[in-house]
């Protein structure tokens, strides 16, 4: 679980302007929840060697913080602009514990049927939650507002559907990893959250983010979070459709070594870190 420094009254009135948020208002992104992750994660990151290593992500629906537990490593750090994040996360990890992998499909589908968050699966989650969470989801079950603070999406779906998620089996590996999992979360946008890296880390994923701020804050932002990215560590810029990959064409300017990989209509922009380069950068503080 990841401890939430949130206190609650304050959890519990940004929860109702989450509720009374319209999804089209340009702060919906910061203030409503994702339910579940749409970026097609398995086909890339079955490249990757993630045991034991150290992830940066962002903390989202909680299913990227999953798959990178799922898949081995043992040290996350999440940064999310929305501090409702944690506590939604938390609820994640509980269902993982407590729920078979079709009741918690299920729980976290949006569909037509009003599944979606209802009360007779989060009666069998909430024995796992910590105190601060429990009361917080307690209180909007019982104002019937826990299914209104999200964006709606169709939910878990074949073609997005997360790694951890794909069989019973790796649901229940995930199961018997996620206790052994160093979690911790910082309520920071992209501009700030350099200042609580902690040393280095082997995968920075900074998902999709691009598309939500301004083209000068990001690639500062970039820069910055490259300080903590181990030699030969990955940072994932982004993740778009190949009409978008023009807007990063000027990468040459950048120190680092570019690949793009195609997943099927989409694509994911990583930089791998150079050994030469970074020892030169990190130490002189040069580009």
């Amino acid at each position: 679980m990841i401890n939430i420094t949130l206190d609650l009254e304050t959890a519990i009135k940004r929860a109702y302007a989450a509720a009374r948020c319209n999804f089209s208002a340009p702060w919906a992104v910061v203030t409503k929840l994702y339910s579940c992750s749409t970026e097609i994660t398995e086909d890339y990151l079955s490249d990757f060697d993630f045991k034991g290593k150290r992830v940066i992500t962002v903390g989202s629906s909680g299913d990227q913080v999953l798959t990178f537990a799922f898949l081995g490593s043992k040290d996350i750090t999440l940064m999310d602009a929305n501090p409702l994040t944690p506590f939604f996360v938390n609820l994640k990890i509980a269902a993982l514990k407590t729920l078979t992998r079709e009741e918690f499909i299920n729980f976290f589908k949006q569909d037509s049927d009003h599944n979606f968050m209802n009360m007779q699966l989060y009666g069998k989650i909430r024995s796992e939650l910590d105190e601060t969470t429990k009361v917080f989801w307690d209180k909007l079950y019982d104002d019937e507002i826990q299914d209104s603070i999200f964006h709606f999406y169709s939910g878990v779906n074949e073609s997005s559907i997360p790694p951890y998620l794909t069989s019973d089996e790796k649901y229940e590996e995930l199961r018997s990893k996620i206790d052994d999992v160093k979690l911790s979360f910082h309520n920071s946008d992209i501009s700030t959250f350099h200042e609580y890296a902690e040393s280095e880390y082997e995968f920075i994923d900074l998902s999709n983010i691009y598309t939500y701020v301004s083209k000068e804050k990001y690639w500062k932002s970039v820069e910055n979070l490259y300080q903590h990215l181990s030699p030969n560590g990955y940072m994932k810029l982004h993740y778009c459709s190949p009409n978008e990959l023009s807007d990063f064409a000027y990468l040459d300017k950048f120190p680092f070594a570019v690949s793009v990989k195609d997943i099927e209509e989409n694509a994911f922009i990583l930089w791998q870190n150079d050994e030469y380069l970074y020892e030169k950068n990190h130490v002189n503080k040069t580009y």
